[in-house]
């Protein structure tokens, strides 16, 4: 597991005071995860960890081009929740696959949720989704989502990146522990770089 700080803003705390907005979790998760319905698991306890903090779990099922649809709608209201200055949590669960190389024609580019299938999406894909907002934690719960390639995608759309160097344990993450930890930054009303690395690590 990788945390990185991809950009800090001066300042201390980005929104404090009577224009707190609270925190929230966008998650997308696949549901066809081979291991197991881990899918549904994982919004169970990431609403039981979160308490009072806003939680969105979208699951997908392979459908053609609904799948995709889900996908994009969870990653857009992540941004709108951000541009009106709440803090955005936006996490995402499922199969990845590392950069290709050679000829292949999507080669550098990092792909979630299936590849080759009709609920891919690649990491440029999702920084154009979110039009030059900058998320304040994304978290990519899949395998070698931590490289250069992905960092380069996601640079300037968020603060914080969580990702995995090598392959995701078939029990994932710790949600609820997570989502606990959003929860204590909400009670205190916290949300610099620094506070969101103190609950991750």
């Amino acid at each position: 597991l990788v945390a990185v700080c991809l950009t800090v803003a001066a300042g201390g705390e980005a929104v404090c005071g009577d224009g707190w907005q609270g925190w929230a979790i966008f998650a997308i998760a696949d549901g066809r995860d081979p291991v197991g319905p881990s899918s549904r698991r994982m919004a169970r306890e990431l609403v039981t960890g979160a308490g009072e903090v806003r939680v969105s779990v979208v699951e997908l099922s392979g459908e053609p081009r609904g799948d995709r649809e889900r996908a994009q709608e969870q990653v857009l209201s992540a941004g709108a929740w951000t541009r009106r200055n709440g803090h955005a949590v936006l996490w995402l669960r499922g199969h990845g696959e590392p950069p290709r190389g050679g000829s292949d024609p999507r080669r550098g580019e990092y792909r979630l949720f299936g590849p080759g299938g009709c609920s891919e999406w690649s990491t440029g894909e999702i920084k154009s989704a979110l039009k030059g907002v900058q998320i304040d934690l994304v978290i990519l719960e899949a395998c070698y989502s931590a490289s250069l390639e992905v960092l380069a995608d996601l640079a300037g759309s968020c603060r914080v990146l969580v990702a995995v160097p090598g392959e995701v344990l078939g029990e994932g993450f710790p949600w609820g522990s997570i989502a606990a930890g959003i929860a204590r930054l909400e009670r205190g009303r916290r949300s610099s770089v620094t506070a969101i690395a103190e609950e991750l690590c």
